[in-house]
């Protein structure tokens, strides 16, 4: 049996060559678009079994692998920001998460009306989210780089800064040791 597979980018329709290690998904070259639409095509003499594997990326994910694109396109302070994002979204999703385990969905809006944003590196933040989950995020090796990476994405953004392709690689990874974290704490 042979099988040949084509991937195309489901928004423009561009020939994906070929995703990132560990099948983390690029963006489309043309587009930037995580999308994809793919074709199997297969041939058989006798009986065969074709299996598909399923893999579900979440909206923190697919911005990591967004920012690791931008760094590869030599735009860190952007993937620095968008980094960032998924930091914040991955932090939203397991607050709500967290107030629905305590039976407190009603307290859940009034209460995170009052944050700045979701940034856990942010001391109000994160204090809220440790007395919620019981997760106390500065004993955990990637605290201190995170910290760092947060005070990164804040000169960037708040006062035009730059960094070096180092240090967004530093801060893609540490937000995306943080992502992971916090969904391997909230599921388990």
């Amino acid at each position: 049996m042979t099988v040949d597979d084509i991937n195309l980018c489901s928004s423009c329709n561009e020939p994906i060559v070929s995703d990132g290690p560990n099948g983390e998904r690029c963006p489309c070259p043309k587009c930037g678009s995580l999308n994809r639409q793919i074709f199997l095509r297969g041939t058989s003499s006798g009986r065969s079994t074709l299996t598909a594997e399923l893999t579900v990326v979440t909206y923190p994910q697919a911005l990591l692998t967004f920012a690791e694109g931008l760094l590869i396109s030599e735009q860190p302070g952007i993937a620095v920001v968008v980094a960032h994002m998924a930091a914040e979204l991955a932090a939203e999703r397991s607050f709500s998460e967290a107030f629905g385990n305590r039976g407190l969905t009603y307290l859940e809006d009034p209460i995170t009306e009052f944050f700045p944003s979701y940034n856990l590196a942010n001391d109000r933040v994160r204090r809220i989210f440790t007395a919620l989950t019981g997760n106390n995020l500065e004993k955990f090796d990637f605290w201190p780089a995170f910290k760092t990476s947060s005070a990164r994405r804040n000169k960037i953004v708040h006062e035009g800064g730059r960094c070096s392709h180092a240090e967004a690689t530093e801060s893609i990874k540490a937000v995306r040791e943080l992502v992971e974290h916090l969904g391997k704490y909230l599921s388990s």
